[in-house]
């Protein structure tokens, strides 16, 4: 009869430590699951970071492509060689876009060709549209590829009050 009045202690012991455990390994859980949230959340926050500061390495880089360019045409004008010009930022432009930024490829690649065809024509390989003198022409290629780099710009903003605000 001794054994049976010990039974119930032995249970309910029996029943406090599977509780105990139970309460442990959920709490532990808990705490496992939350750390994850938190570095997936840290993660997400360190990706948005970086994709903030390459857009905004881009949009410099399209700039240092403009002057790149005006620079090459007037060193056509002036007649200095163009071995001696700065390096070109086309090739950073393309890098970043291909890495982070694939939706503007296109956009990049229309701007290449036309900055190409702009330096083309300022070392006169160019006919002038019908009716217009070469500066009249060279100011049109001017102006459109100004739009191009506008609406670029512009897609740009987009992406970024999208992605960003």
């Amino acid at each position: 009869m001794a054994d049976s009045s010990l039974m119930p202690a032995v249970i309910a012991a029996a029943a406090g430590l599977i509780g105990s455990a139970i309460g442990i390994g959920g709490t532990l859980l808990v705490q496992l699951r939350v750390e994850r949230q938190k570095q997936e959340y840290d993660k997400q926050k360190e990706t948005r970071r970086k994709k903030a500061e390459k857009l905004e390495e881009l949009v410099s880089t399209l700039y240092a492509h403009k002057d790149w360019v005006r620079a090459m045409i007037e060193n056509i004008d002036k007649g200095i060689d163009s071995r001696e010009r700065p390096p070109a930022a086309m090739p950073k432009l393309r890098a970043i876009c291909s890495v982070y930024f694939p939706e503007f490829h296109s956009h990049i690649h229309e701007i290449a060709a036309f900055s190409a065809f702009e330096i083309f024509a300022a070392g006169g390989q160019f006919l002038p549209p019908e009716g217009a003198t070469k500066e009249e022409g060279r100011k049109r290629l001017f102006e459109q590829g100004q739009k191009l780099t506008f609406f670029l710009e512009n897609e740009i903003r987009d992406y970024a009050k999208r992605e960003f605000q």
